[in-house]
């Protein structure tokens, strides 16, 4: 790396942040750059950019040429913050260059943080910074919570993370002969929480678990209550003979 004698800012010098937007068309190359003029001092104390995998990236500050990387050095909205700050060249430019490498076009948001003796006139563009995750398409978003779709979303309230405490509006309702035989309590049926009774003329016991094992022992009037997702999942048999076991659920 090409680089000129490190000089340290004083306390006296004014830190800024600024941000840049750029659309690059698919295999073209961009820049995004900061302008310094000749009667100012200016220092970059970090960057970080909108990261994809087929792309390549490399920062000057006229008086520094850093190596071209492909990884992301840093995002947006976590930069990478050098521990001694760089010192740009005095009517030159702090400068990224990007070479879209991908099939598509992409947008890019760059953040500078310099540190000068003067503030920059210099406008801030694009939306928010948001943490940037890598991947072979990119991705500059919010976090979101979806279900195993990955198209129904939580929703968000201004109390914090939504939730449906609304009791479910279908009320399941059955029966079911237990033999020696363990047998699902019902074919294939979502529901929340199911109460099971052993039927009042029930003359043996009754057996509730799961297909490979049935253990917990219900007589005759006696219930059990259940939170489960599906009524397939509960198996029941009788100890002896055939007996009757009745379900109420939602």
């Amino acid at each position: 790396m090409a680089d000129a004698k490190r000089e340290l800012p004083s306390q006296e010098f004014i830190e800024q942040k600024i941000t840049k937007q750029v659309t690059i068309l698919a295999g073209a190359t961009g820049n995004v750059s900061i302008d310094i003029p000749r009667e100012k001092t200016v220092f970059l104390k970090g960057y970080g950019y909108t990261w994809f995998t087929t792309n390549t990236y490399k920062l000057n500050t006229g008086n520094t040429g850093f190596p071209k990387r492909t990884d992301q050095e840093g995002s947006p909205a976590i930069p990478a913050l050098f521990g001694t700050p760089f010192k740009a060249r005095s009517g030159g430019k702090i400068q990224l260059s990007i070479i879209n490498g991908d099939s598509a076009d992409h947008t890019y948001d760059v953040v500078f943080y310099i540190v000068s003796n003067e503030l920059l006139d210099e406008e801030s563009t694009g939306g928010d910074l948001n943490l940037t995750i890598g991947g072979t398409a990119g991705v500059a978003s919010s976090v979101a919570l979806t279900d195993s779709t990955g198209t129904t979303y939580a929703p968000v309230t201004a109390l914090g993370l939504g939730t449906n405490p609304a009791a479910p509006i279908t009320l399941l309702s059955g029966s079911k002969s237990a033999t020696g035989t363990a047998s699902a309590l019902a074919t294939s049926t979502a529901c929340k929480r199911v109460t099971i009774r052993a039927n009042s003329a029930n003359t043996a016991s009754v057996l509730i678990g799961n297909a490979t094992s049935q253990t917990f022992e219900l007589f005759t009037g006696e219930s059990m209550d259940l939170e489960i997702s599906n009524l397939s999942a509960i198996f029941v048999k009788s100890s002896s003979g055939t007996q009757a076991v009745n379900y109420i659920g939602a």
